[in-house]
């Protein structure tokens, strides 16, 4: 297993035969950056972000799988034509950016690429998609021991702290 980060991805060659890529996250640059990139390409002012907490505003977004399967997912956008065209920049092509590093263009059908991508990024269609659920309190525990508690009694005398939470947990 090989970790990088995502600034640090662009011209390297060593996951050329990799069986899988898995990118988790993504990058996201704030408003005010793109902005004054944007501002510097056209010499002139770009609009200002006017959202209460400075971030972008979202819209929804229709993710259709080639399974058929679609969802609706909140998509960052910025509402300049042009800063919106730097975000994705910086944003949706890093990704593409990690994805091509596995040189999926050059494999057979006996040499596949498989890529995993967690996040809320939309690039391409993908073969398959998936909502995303909030781990459960078993996930949670397997995560932190790699054991699987078979009940909530196991539980408790393994995490003491929940002894008095045991009809919580086996509602959870």
């Amino acid at each position: 297993m090989h970790l990088a980060h995502h600034n640090n991805i662009a011209g390297r060659d060593e996951w050329r035969d990799v069986r899988g890529l898995i990118v988790v996250g993504r990058i996201m640059p704030r408003p005010i950056d793109v902005e004054q990139v944007a501002s510097v390409l056209t010499g002139s002012a770009t609009q200002y972000v006017g959202t209460e907490d400075h971030w972008y505003p979202t819209t929804d977004a229709v993710l259709a799988a080639r399974s058929g399967k679609a969802i609706t997912v909140e998509k960052h956008i910025h509402p300049d034509p042009l800063a919106e065209q730097v975000r994705a920049s910086i944003c949706e092509d890093q990704i593409q950016q990690i994805i091509w590093r596995g040189r999926g263009v050059n494999r057979s059908a006996d040499h596949p690429l498989d890529v995993v991508i967690l996040g809320d990024c939309i690039t391409a269609q993908p073969n398959e998609i998936e909502n995303w659920y909030w781990p459960s309190l078993d996930d949670r525990i397997f995560a932190q021991t790699g054991v699987w508690m078979e009940n909530a009694s196991h539980v408790s005398r393994t995490f003491p702290l929940l002894t008095g939470n045991i009809e919580r947990i086996k509602t959870a």
